[in-house]
């Protein structure tokens, strides 16, 4: 997707991805998932905190999208 991982969604953003989900729709490609990587495994607690704005922030790429689910694959203690 060509939004900025680390921005809030603009209204910009949000158009642009509901014409991904109109062209993926024209072109009968459902969207099913979607698939997120966040760690939340971080010692830091502000860091932990990224993650789970981030994690709102893909939620609403979904919502956007049209995809009912999001798996999020999640991080380890840097193994």
């Amino acid at each position: 997707m060509d939004i900025p991982e680390k921005e809030p969604l603009t209204a910009e953003h949000r158009a642009y991805l509901r014409k991904l989900r109109r062209h993926a729709f024209r072109n009968g490609v459902e969207l099913v998932c979607l698939s997120i990587h966040q760690n939340f495994v971080q010692q830091d607690p502000a860091e932990r905190q990224k993650n789970v704005e981030h994690t709102h922030k893909c939620l609403e790429i979904a919502y956007e999208l049209g995809a009912p689910c999001v798996r999020l694959n999640s991080g380890r203690w840097n193994t």
